[in-house]
């Protein structure tokens, strides 16, 4: 049991460098797209009170969008 756990943890532990690599990408293309969304769609959309903000006026609204798409 000890023995396959830690061959388990041993394998994960080694591509972690390859899983960082990959979560850096994903981000920075979660960034590029945020930034191409608030140049095309910022202030487009008017939303009444009580609607969630969920656009690209804001850049952190536009990371969040880009995320939940």
């Amino acid at each position: 049991y000890w023995a396959s756990l830690r061959n388990l943890v041993v394998s994960l532990m080694s591509s972690m460098k390859s899983i960082i690599s990959l979560l850096f990408l994903l981000f920075l293309f979660i960034v590029v797209f945020a930034l191409l969304g608030m140049q095309l769609f910022g202030g487009q959309f008017n939303f009444e009170d009580g609607t969630p903000p969920t656009n690209f006026d804001t850049f952190p609204a536009a990371i969040i969008t880009v995320f939940q798409v």
